[in-house]
Order: C-alpha cells, then sequence, then structure tokens
C-alpha cells in the first residue's frame, strides 16, 4: 500500500505499548482510537516533541497509577 504525504500532514509512528495500554480496571484499553483523539485536531500544527508528550501525559492518565506496562515508543 501507498501513502502519500501532503504539505503539512503528519506520519505517527509508535509501538503498541499506547494503544494496548490498560486502564485500572484491568479490561479497557486506550486503543487507537484513544490516540486519535488525543493526536489528531488538538495537537494540529505542535511539534512532534509536544505531541509525544501529549500522548504519553493521556495514557499515563488512563492507565492511572498503574506501573508501565510495555514499551511506548
Amino acid at each position: 500500500a501507498k501513502l502519500k504525504l501532503e504539505p503539512g500532514d503528519t506520519l505517527i509512528l509508535y509501538t503498541d505499548g499506547y494503544h494496548e495500554a490498560t486502564a485500572p480496571d484491568g479490561t479497557t484499553q486506550f486503543g487507537v482510537e484513544g490516540l486519535c483523539r488525543v493526536l489528531g485536531e488538538p495537537c494540529a500544527g505542535l511539534p512532534l516533541d509536544k505531541m509525544a508528550e501529549r500522548a504519553g501525559a493521556e495514557v499515563s492518565r488512563f492507565t492511572g497509577p498503574c506501573e508501565q506496562q510495555d514499551d511506548m515508543t
């Protein structure tokens, strides 16, 4: 499959630690939808390092006090 990026587009690559992050209930996952919600329109125009910080913070908030469950890159 080919993907054509246009000027201003952003391609985000991530490891499964983001979308598989699990809430304290042990069942609910952050999911791709969660990533889209966090990194979509609210991040338009942000530098990539700020987007990464935002994603990490939102996943941490979602998982609560639980220890990091997987790598998140």
